[in-house]
């Protein structure tokens, strides 16, 4: 990737910097302000957790969640995410991989395209919802992150849960996957 197609922040959040090189697909510019903020139907996504394993699951479908392994148990509504497209919304595309059940989101279609052509374990599920591509109409980030051991990514649009999972639980990141609605 060529150095003029990134961009370097950094992030004071909670006393802790964090750094990022972002490439330039992830920012959004010059997008116009919305007049009125959407009011369609939003869906959760329930985000599950493997005690045993140390791992999560997530769905925006509890008749889905009948199908993940029963040692799977419901933590917490994640994120609100759009059923249909709505002005300044994006798609957030799901990819699974089907033998760990590692959730991949992005609201990127080349990085989509990209895991799935270089791990054929991952199976591309769609479009889970659509979100905002910044900060609009009281917005969350909803963060990515990545266990590198355990080769799983975790989800949440809660600062102190970043940081903890960073901290404590060895994740690394954040990436902003898209802007949610509050999950409440």
């Amino acid at each position: 990737m060529k150095a003029s197609a990134l961009i370097a922040t950094a992030l004071l959040t909670s006393g802790h910097v964090y750094g990022a090189i972002i490439p330039e697909y992830q920012v959004i510019v010059d997008v116009s302000r919305l007049s009125t903020c959407p009011q369609a139907r939003s869906s959760k996504l329930y985000r599950l957790f493997n005690p045993d394993k140390e791992s999560y699951a997530y769905t925006t479908s509890l008749s889905a969640a009948a199908a993940i392994p029963e040692e799977f148990e419901y933590d917490i509504v994640a994120a609100r995410l759009f059923e249909t497209v709505q002005p300044s919304t994006v798609p957030l595309y799901h990819i699974l991989n089907e033998d760990t059940l590692d959730s991949f989101y992005t609201r990127d279609p080349r990085e989509r395209d990209a895991l799935l052509a270089q791990d054929l374990a991952y199976v591309d599920h769609g479009v889970a919802g659509y979100v905002f591509p910044r900060r609009v109409c009281g917005s969350r980030p909803f963060f990515r992150l990545f266990h590198r051991e355990a080769k799983h990514h975790f989800y949440t649009t809660d600062q102190d849960e970043v940081d903890r999972m960073i901290f404590d639980e060895g994740y690394t990141g954040p990436v902003i996957a898209g802007f949610v609605i509050s999950a409440k």
